[in-house]
């Protein structure tokens, strides 16, 4: 019983205190003076509350030394033949050696298809 009587005063004491701090929060206070205004002028300089002030915005520096060369690396696989095209006897494309049916001599305006 003692103990329950205990932890209820605990809580009661918590929650006054609780409504204490809540009831006493700090009001806003006023707003701070504005911050310095950066831009950057026609001139390229940087601009402070609209004065300039001779620093440009950019800088470019020199170029450092080239490195040394590094070491060569090994050789990559063979890759896969490609797609060997030739004219047939016929005029047309020929597509590892199928025809492809379209004629190779160019006739003007006729119409072709291309391959990707």
């Amino acid at each position: 019983m003692k103990r329950i009587l205990t932890i209820i005063l605990s809580i009661f004491m918590c929650a006054s205190s609780m409504s204490m701090l809540i009831g006493c929060a700090p009001k806003d206070g006023k707003d701070g003076k504005d911050g310095t205004v950066v831009t950057i002028g026609e001139n390229g300089n940087w601009y402070l509350d609209g004065i300039d002030s001779g620093v440009p915005a950019t800088t470019v520096g020199k170029d450092g030394e080239d490195g040394i060369d590094g070491i060569d690396g090994i050789d990559g696989i063979d890759g896969e033949d490609g797609t060997k095209i030739t004219i047939g006897e016929n005029g047309n494309w020929y597509l590892d050696g199928v025809d492809s049916g379209i004629s190779a001599l160019n006739y003007g305006n006729a119409p072709r298809t291309i391959y990707k």
